[in-house]
């Protein structure tokens, strides 16, 4: 994506969020099927829906 000035399609948030599901699902296991809360690497960001843009120089 770099090598055509393009923004990549998952940043380094998704990446970790996505991460994270693995872990989230074996603690939710491990305590009989409990909610998890997943964790918010954006710091809450995510919530104003410009967050993203404008990132990348």
């Amino acid at each position: 994506m770099v090598r055509h000035d393009r923004e990549p399609w998952i940043d380094v948030y998704d990446a970790a969020s996505w991460s994270a599901i693995f872990e989230c699902m074996r603690r939710s296991l491990d305590h009989q099927n409990a909610a998890i809360e997943i964790p918010d690497f954006t710091g809450g960001r995510w919530k104003d829906s410009n967050w993203r843009k404008g990132r990348l120089v």
